[in-house]
């Protein structure tokens, strides 16, 4: 039984976790690589799995950064080292790493083979229950995934494999519980004896399992991807990659035909087996019109801004947008959309709970039908929504007018201003009074500015011209013209009534 130092990479840069993790050949060196986080609260849970003996671990991350997590490993798992990952910028955070029981530090413009070695030999000399054994080949596996990944091998391997002829990449996107070596297990009980030791599973992503093949295509590789697919175990798609005869073309196969190939499932119908063949072709995103999006967002033209971005939507699933550019400018869409609701305090729990499940649901579609029609329910949903609230809706939008108006009539204001505040439209704002008030904007400012300068009468402290200015009129005559058109009498007239009585 081999007798490795085990280690944990935690850092939030995928390049940089994959980076390491081709570095070395760890084994070789008598280490292994049992995981990687891209925060500390993925790498708790890995570790209380895995029980590694080292943590490399990067100070800057999202949800748990490490200085968070170095005070729950000092807390709860003593034994574990860490070894920092840090810029020059990051030197109090360090500081602050080792009072938690870190072992040591990297500069990461610094970091290299050597330098990442030193410190690992360095921190293993001071585990007491830890030794390491150093192994002299390198491994076909690690060989082929080092190369896969695009990191310099610095020995070459003698391996009967690697006289093939010709080889494959086949790929099988395994989303969800379903483990890898299974996989592999059962693709070779799927073939003959004979190819069982020409099938190797490759070090790639979480959600990509690849293995190099060392003969022709079969028909067994097709059964497989026909019994994963009648299954339907969450949409998982068999990609194999054209012929090739150079090992060394090995990153360059996995990036441009795995990878891309992968990237367009989206698009795919009753297809199981991704040749170069049968690969959808998908184009950049079509332009969105956003600025005409949010006009009828602002001028509370809901209906308008739905249908034009259902328009947009169907014309882009039809024309194969990509599929990841797509969901973000619909999901952008839907969120200001919904936000617009929100801001009208339309149910707000009801409102909040519809966004979360909205975006959840389409974030997470795996087919452009069923994307497609989980998106026309929800457009189907949010006319009901407008629809059930129009009056509402229109009724609290004046009803916020009003009260800004009553509270800001003393001011110089202008429909500009008001439109500016409510990010409405000049001439919105200007129809919208006509429709749903009996007076203009401006007779409804001089309306409640007459009303205060009329209570402001009542007392004797102020004269007539005071008032006027007071209430916002700068000059007297128009002042006092407003007041008697209302109020049938003139201000003088109107405070001599007052005294009468």
């Amino acid at each position: 039984m081999e007798n490795l130092c085990k280690i944990l990479v935690v850092n939030d840069e995928f390049i940089i976790r994959q980076g390491i993790i081709h570095f070395v050949d760890w084994k070789k060196e008598g280490f292994e690589i049992i995981g990687e986080a891209s925060n500390g609260k993925e790498a708790l849970e890995i570790i209380e799995k895995m029980k590694p003996h080292i943590i490399l671990c990067d100070i800057v991350m999202p949800v748990m950064d490490g200085i968070e997590l170095s005070e729950v490993i000092k807390n709860q798992y003593p034994d574990i080292k860490i070894i920092v990952l840090s810029s020059y910028s990051d030197f109090d955070n360090v500081k602050k790493m080792f009072l938690n029981g870190a072992s040591d530090y990297i500069l990461k413009p610094t970091l290299n083979q050597k330098t990442l070695m030193d410190s690992l030999h360095k921190v293993v000399k001071q585990m007491k229950d830890v030794s390491i054994e150093t192994k002299q080949e390198l491994s076909l596996t690690d060989y082929l995934s080092q190369l896969m990944s695009g990191f310099h091998v610095s020995q070459s391997l003698n391996h009967p494999f690697l006289k093939q002829t010709y080889f494959y990449l086949l790929a099988i996107s395994c989303k969800g519980d379903i483990k890898k070596q299974d996989i592999k297990k059962t693709l070779e009980n799927n073939i003959n004896s004979y190819h069982q030791e020409n099938v190797y599973l490759l070090k790639s992503s979480d959600d990509v399992l690849v293995m190099i093949l060392g003969f022709k295509y079969l028909p067994e590789i097709e059964n497989l991807a026909h019994k994963f697919f009648m299954k339907n175990i969450d949409y998982h798609y068999f990609v194999l990659s054209d012929y090739f005869c150079d090992i060394s073309l090995l990153q360059s196969i996995y990036q441009n035909q795995i990878l891309s190939s992968l990237k367009k499932t989206f698009y795919l119908k009753d297809e199981y087996l991704m040749t170069s063949q049968n690969i959808p072709q998908t184009i950049e995103p079509l332009k969105f019109d956003v600025h005409e999006y949010s006009e009828y967002l602002y001028m509370m033209k809901l209906y308008e801004a739905i249908d034009l971005l259902k328009q947009y939507t169907k014309t882009s699933l039809l024309k194969h947008v990509d599929e990841q550019s797509l969901k973000s400018i619909v999901d952008n869409a839907l969120y200001n959309f919904i936000s617009v609701l929100e801001e009208h305090n339309l149910d707000p729990e009801y409102i909040r709970n519809f966004k979360l499940s909205t975006l959840s649901t389409l974030d997470s579609c795996k087919q452009y039908e069923e994307y497609y029609r989980h998106f026309i329910q929800i457009l189907h949903d949010l006319k009901t929504i407008v629809d059930n609230y129009q009056i509402e809706l229109n009724q609290d939008v004046m009803k916020q007018i009003i009260q800004y108006l009553y509270k800001h009539y003393q001011e110089p204001l202008t429909l500009y201003d008001l439109a500016d505040y409510f990010n409405f439209n000049y001439s919105y704002l200007s129809s919208y009074f006509n429709e749903r008030s009996d007076l203009s904007f401006n007779e409804c400012l001089n309306k409640i500015r007459i009303q205060k300068a009329a209570e402001m009468l009542q007392d004797k402290q102020y004269n007539i011209q005071e008032i006027g200015q007071m209430v916002g009129f700068s000059d007297h005559s128009y002042f006092c013209k407003v007041f008697k058109k209302l109020m049938n009498v003139t201000p003088s007239q109107y405070r001599k009534g007052l005294m009468k009585k």
